[in-house]
């Protein structure tokens, strides 16, 4: 494989037309890996996104509430 190393700023948005007034969640991951060969791409959202995340996606919240009690 092919990995190679840049920084990036992401914007997460809700999927579909019921989400629209949710905001974006912008991250800025310490690093983005990036495969040259297939386009597959890692990185790790901090914990204080991940919260922002959750709070807007009622599916996730309860989950991360009893994952970090």
């Amino acid at each position: 494989m092919n990995l190679k190393d840049f920084s990036a700023e992401i914007a997460i948005h809700f999927p579909g037309l019921e989400n629209i007034d949710k905001p974006v969640v912008f991250v800025f991951p310490p690093q983005l890996v990036v495969c040259l060969a297939c386009g597959v791409a890692r990185f790790s959202v901090a914990e204080t996104d991940l919260h922002q995340l959750a709070k807007h996606h009622p599916s996730v919240t309860h989950e991360m509430s009893r994952s970090s009690g």
